[in-house]
């Protein structure tokens, strides 16, 4: 059971912490209206940066790991794949209901940003 919420509480940290980063792409989306296409591959590595910087945040807000040192592997190999998932599925939505979307509601752009929050927690968090 306290493995259980061990997992659920780094799906909840990691899972919040994109959502507000997201918010504020959408908040900067609506002032600029205008979409250029961009480079996806510079794109995936600002994610993969930005996440790492989320991470080593996150760290001083939550400095011990929320789960225990023999999970720490399954915790950084699953939860950005659900991540991931929760992200393209909150990108559905979006497009469904007619509103704009951005590549962090993309499955693998959600998931690179939560694999890199992960892998700083994994490789710092006490």
């Amino acid at each position: 059971m306290e493995v259980l919420i061990e997992i659920i509480g780094e799906l909840i940290l990691q899972t919040i912490a994109e959502i507000l980063f997201e918010t504020g792409f959408y908040s900067i989306l609506e002032i600029q209206k205008r979409r250029s296409e961009r480079n996806p591959f510079v794109a995936g590595v600002g994610y993969l940066v930005t996440g790492s910087i989320i991470g080593g945040i996150s760290l001083l807000i939550f400095p011990r790991s929320l789960t225990s040192p023999d999970y720490k592997l399954l915790n950084l190999i699953f939860i950005p794949i659900l991540v991931g998932v929760i992200m393209s599925t909150m990108g559905m939505i979006r497009s469904i209901k007619g509103q704009d979307i951005i590549r962090l509601d993309k499955f693998l752009y959600g998931y690179l940003f939560a694999l890199s929050m992960a892998f700083i927690r994994y490789q710092w968090a006490r």
